[in-house]
């Protein structure tokens, strides 16, 4: 790959998976299967019925972000030592689980070359991604020492500007967590919100192809839980540190940015945090608003959502497809 020559920023949001065919599934659609895993799911099963009226089979199915958010909101209102809220911690768990479970099975890899070609693309430069999937991990793999390093580092308790480095190069940030991290999530352990990232050695790739973590907290001894985070107002006190640490350089990346490359990422109103983001980010470190290039299957509202915070004047351009995107990118190069 070539050392960039610009300053740009790639932000991926679930439309980015779609557009490969290897795709988080459909909201809507995300708890299609439940009913087939038998008792592994039984307590998610009985919370579904029991908040939302869930049916397995029916059209009508729950959208994930949504039992998502309602689990956490509960979690958060109900105390620690309520019989209530360790039920809640199982709900929890089998979520996250079944999360991890329907990424992984639900994928077609028969155009992941579209996110390796991205991969290439981007040239070594960072990316911001909202998924908790694994794919753009899979498609980094042939440069997984040069990002994956920094991802261990980061996890671990190290900060991108103590590598001496550019966190606009390099970085994959995960703002919503990843199905292959984990947290102790026990009210009183001295290790809560710490996040462990599977395939602790730095040089090695991520690992997709767990389904029980197998493993207890080094310190209580209780269940590891997978260190995700739903797109909820206010969640910034509720993330493990790990996570938090990618927001952090997340920002950073982002002013230094000059142009920012956004795929497949709607900007939900339900996820303020981001909003938030985004807002602080809109003056570059040198003063002037980012340019923004949105790659959507329907981009008129994705580019409505960012001028109401980066100011009508900003510049922002669209495309409808990632082939489309890619073929432009590979043709300017090859010039």
């Amino acid at each position: 790959m070539r050392k960039p020559t610009t300053t740009k920023i790639f932000i991926l949001g679930a439309g980015a998976s779609r557009a490969s065919d290897s795709s988080m599934p459909v909201m809507r659609d995300f708890f299609q299967g439940l009913e087939s895993c038998g008792d592994q799911f039984k307590v998610l099963s009985e919370f579904l019925k029991t908040h939302f009226e869930f049916v397995p089979g029916l059209p009508a199915m729950p959208n994930i972000e949504t039992v998502f958010c309602y689990l956490e909101n509960r979690l958060e209102a109900i105390g620690h030592d309520s019989e209530k809220y360790a039920v809640l911690l199982q709900v929890r768990a089998q979520l996250t689980n079944f999360i991890s479970r329907r990424l992984r099975y639900g994928e077609e890899r028969s155009k992941l070359p579209q996110l390796q070609r991205l991969v290439e693309v981007a040239n070594h430069r960072s990316f911001v991604t909202f998924n908790w999937d694994v794919l753009l991990e899979e498609a980094l793999e042939p440069h997984g020492s040069y990002y994956f390093a920094r991802q261990h580092f980061v996890l671990s308790g190290g900060r991108g500007w103590e590598l001496g480095e550019d966190v606009t190069k390099g970085f994959l940030l995960k703002l919503h967590g990843s199905i292959n991290w984990y947290t102790c999530l026990q009210p009183n352990c001295p290790n809560r919100g710490r996040t462990l990232r599977h395939g602790n050695a730095s040089y090695e790739p991520t690992r997709w192809d767990i389904d029980d973590l197998g493993r207890g907290c080094d310190v209580c001894g209780q269940d590891l839980e997978r260190a995700l985070v739903p797109p909820i107002a206010g969640k910034r006190g509720r993330m493990p540190v790990g996570v938090l640490r990618q927001w952090t350089l997340a920002r950073e990346a982002l002013e230094k940015a000059d142009e920012w490359v956004i795929i497949g990422y709607s900007m939900p109103q339900l996820d303020m945090e981001a909003e938030s983001l985004f807002r602080a980010c809109r003056k570059s470190s040198t003063g002037e608003t980012p340019s923004v290039l949105i790659v959507d299957l329907d981009p008129e509202p994705v580019r409505d959502r960012f001028h109401t915070f980066l100011g009508a004047s900003a510049e922002i351009k669209t495309m409808r497809s990632l082939d489309e995107y890619l073929e432009a990118e590979e043709g300017r190069a090859q010039q």
